[in-house]
């Protein structure tokens, strides 16, 4: 046991706290697109994140480890499990597999999650966790411009809604005035004294 100790290669843990902000809700309709997931969907929605190859292939690039030198040999030693592939494709596809099982979501105390990655150089771990981190808030950048688009497309339909229903009134009223100006008062009931109270 204490040879196997001596032996083994040490697992370092790089951890980075996120916190959910979900903004402020709107009034009316606008709320239910606004809200967002709450915080059990939100780490629903990171823990499928971290198992998608594109997410994972976003993180490998903006962390950069592709390009470090220790980390292509290390790679390129599995090259056998990519077969057909150029050795840049090779080093992607393997990290972009050992991620999955490197990186786990834990949800901490309110609206806070940990994200922790695991590797076995330290410096890696670290340009890791905080590609991950970042990954998670530029995604959720995104769907939050989604939401606005959202609002944006539900205003837009709203007011087209509420354009032809006042066309519509007014169209009626137009007819409505057109009718009264066009009618003529042929009957002897009213006079002068009662003229007004006709018009009413």
């Amino acid at each position: 046991g204490v040879a196997a100790a001596l032996l083994l290669k040490p697992v370092w843990f790089s951890n980075t706290m996120l916190l959910l902000d979900r903004g402020q809700a709107l009034q009316g309709p606008l709320g239910a697109i606004s809200g967002g997931p709450d915080v059990d969907q939100q780490a629903d929605i990171m823990r499928e994140q971290i198992q998608s190859s594109l997410f994972l292939r976003s993180v490998v690039a903006s962390s950069g480890v592709k390009e470090d030198q220790a980390t292509r040999s290390w790679a390129l030693k599995s090259a056998s499990r990519y077969p057909g592939m150029n050795p840049d494709e090779e080093v992607e596809s393997f990290l972009v597999d050992y991620l999955r099982d490197a990186i786990s979501i834990r949800r901490s105390k309110g609206k806070l999650f940990q994200v922790t990655v695991a590797d076995y150089d330290p410096d890696r771990a670290k340009r890791l966790c905080e590609a991950v981190a970042n990954q998670f808030v530029a995604s959720s950048k995104a769907r939050q411009l989604e939401a606005v688009q959202q609002q944006q497309e539900f205003s837009t339909e709203q007011l087209q809604v509420y354009k032809r229903a006042l066309d519509e009134a007014e169209s009626r009223l137009e007819a409505a005035r057109r009718n009264a100006i066009s009618t003529t008062l042929t009957s002897s009931v009213v006079n002068a004294q009662n003229l007004s109270f006709a018009q009413s």
